[in-house]
């Protein structure tokens, strides 16, 4: 019994820390972002916004080709269209903090 203990263990907790890394990657995209993807056809590139975990993380995704259109000043984030394969892709890099479809903001009117 030790040893099918053992076995269970060697099989189940490598696949339980694989779903955490497939959680944590699939919780770095939106949910608008994640539905706009499934919905692009043949890779159609969409706007994004890149939240960074340091301003300096930018130069990795640049060396991946990724080309910033808009980085922001005041937050470690940047703007970007990316295809879906691209967003995928830099969603695994630790630098990479979160990624949002991005969505034209409209500023509250004061009465």
């Amino acid at each position: 019994m030790a040893l099918r203990t053992v076995a269970l263990c060697a099989i189940v907790l490598p696949m339980a820390a694989l779903a955490c890394v497939a959680n944590e990657v699939t919780m770095k995209i939106d949910e608008a972002l994640s539905r706009k993807m499934e919905g692009s056809r043949g890779g159609e590139p969409l706007g994004v916004i890149i939240n960074l975990e340091h301003r300096d993380d930018l130069a990795p995704l640049m060396s991946k080709g990724i080309k910033p259109d808009l980085v922001y000043q005041n937050i470690p984030a940047f703007s970007a269209v990316l295809t879906p394969d691209q967003i995928r892709d830099i969603s695994s890099m630790p630098q990479v903090k979160s990624i949002e479809l991005d969505t034209k903001a409209n500023a509250l009117k004061r009465p």
